[in-house]
């Protein structure tokens, strides 16, 4: 749990900068969702190949995540721009 918050607490601080590195914050974001994402589909038992592709991940798990539906457009794009979809 400490390791996936030090990402999020790395964009955290790279927002507040006065020249914040975006593909930094990029980077940190997608790979705290991807962490989120697996440690779920793991804990259930859900078997996944490796992957970044955010949404796919998500669709391994149909319905468990409702949280996560209204985000989706985001996390899609998040993972493009980040180039981590594949």
């Amino acid at each position: 749990m400490g390791r996936r918050r030090s990402g999020f607490g790395m964009a955290q601080r790279e927002l507040a900068a006065a020249s914040p590195v975006w593909d930094g914050i990029v980077f940190h974001a997608q790979q705290e969702a991807e962490k989120y994402l697996k440690a779920y589909l793991e804990e259930r038992g859900i078997l996944f190949h490796k992957s970044h592709d955010l949404i796919a991940l998500l669709n391994l798990a149909p319905g468990q995540l409702p949280e996560q539906d209204p985000i989706r457009p985001q996390l899609a794009y998040l993972g493009t721009l980040s180039g981590r979809h594949h």
